[in-house]
């Protein structure tokens, strides 16, 4: 996985796999594939290279290094949308670039239930439907 840019933790037990296919995100029948958010040019950037819970866990120049790396990477890819997993609520601009955040997917996200995560990523779903950005 060229660039760290696709997450290596989507697999078939996959929190954030479970709930792209619920959603609506990604088609129901891509269950167990490591590239299957990449094949629907959907990317996932590790902010840091090691595992963290929380952002207090990262370093002052691990926060510097990860956003200047964010910074290039959209910069060069340009995506029709940005999607951060940190909590929910609001949509911004970067650059003329959308901005949506979502409720993380995993168990660590426990500040939402199951369900309301998925409410979350259904409006986000719908969401991009109305920016004319679909996946399936």
């Amino acid at each position: 996985m060229a660039d760290n840019f696709i997450d290596d933790r989507i697999g078939v037990n996959s929190p954030l796999l479970f709930i792209g296919n619920k959603s609506g995100l990604v088609p129901r029948d891509v269950v167990n594939d490591d590239d299957a958010f990449n094949s629907f040019g959907i990317s996932f950037v590790n902010y840091v290279a090691r595992p963290t819970q929380r952002e207090r866990d990262l370093s002052a120049n691990e926060k510097v290094v990860g956003k200047a790396m964010l910074i290039r990477k959209i910069n060069s890819y340009r995506p029709r949308v940005i999607c951060f997993m940190v909590d929910y609520g609001y949509v911004e601009e970067y650059n003329g670039i959308p901005v949506y955040c979502l409720p993380s997917s995993s168990a660590r996200g426990t500040s939402y239930s199951e369900s309301e995560k998925l409410e979350y990523w259904r409006q986000f779903v719908i969401y991009l439907e109305s920016i004319n950005v679909t996946f399936t």
